[in-house]
């Protein structure tokens, strides 16, 4: 029997954890960014969000001591928060902390909710050197490489964003493991990324049907017939 459809308007932006959903299920972005449908919370997604929390926290100088769960990169965020507090002074690298970056179909940056924004980036930590910057995504869980894909949107972003900037250092930092990964990036890459990404996000974009891609994944799935969801897998 073939596969029902369900007929949806489009999307008409994306993030990277948009089109990651897309990918492991097209239904499952429907319900989700589309329909608005919630999924149950757990404990995974909570622990992350704390996390990050703490993270922004005392980066920007709101927590005094450093949390407990954020002991492995204990030299590294000392160095955040030292340059923190010189951010304002001429010469001295910029930080800054869970930043909104919006941008158009032609890679420009826009406002987060505006009309125009196509696309949807979340920097966790930003050191911008003026022609140099790191991006830091705060990690928790296990190493997977498929996160390491994420770190070639930053790089695009962050090109985008500030045309001064020659080189990215995009990092990984798995808090629970006291693990780094380091990708770096050179300007002379910016266009070639840009192209990639607008041909991983032009199926999601131009999608109206929405159809499941029933895995092994989907006992896990909240939208799940066997949770009381609406898909049939």
């Amino acid at each position: 029997m073939p596969t029902k459809v369900i007929a949806a308007k489009q999307l008409t932006a994306w993030s990277y954890s948009r089109l990651s959903t897309y990918q492991t299920c097209p239904a499952k972005a429907k319900y989700q960014f589309i329909d608005k449908m919630v999924s149950a919370p757990n404990e995974a997604m909570a622990r992350g969000s704390q996390i990050h929390t703490l993270s922004e926290q005392y980066v920007n100088g709101a927590l005094k001591t450093l949390p407990k769960e954020l002991e492995s990169f204990t030299a590294e965020y000392k160095h955040l928060r030292k340059l923190w507090g010189q951010r304002n002074k001429p010469g001295k690298p910029q930080v800054f902390a869970e930043l909104q970056w919006g941008f158009n179909k032609d890679w420009v940056v826009c406002e987060w909710f505006g009309k125009a924004c196509w696309l949807r980036v979340v920097i966790d930590i930003m050191v911008d050197s003026d022609t140099e910057m790191d991006v830091i995504d705060v990690k928790t869980g296990q190493v997977r490489d498929e996160h390491k894909e994420q770190l070639s949107l930053y790089a695009a972003a962050a090109f985008s964003k500030s045309p001064s900037v020659e080189k990215v250092n995009t990092k990984l930092w798995y808090v629970d493991k006291g693990i780094e990964v380091v990708e770096t990036y050179e300007r002379e890459l910016h266009e070639a990324q840009i192209k990639q990404w607008n041909k991983a996000a032009k199926p999601l974009l131009s999608d109206r049907n929405f159809a499941p891609k029933p895995s092994g994944l989907c006992r896990w799935c909240d939208f799940s017939v066997s949770k009381g969801g609406p898909c049939k897998y």
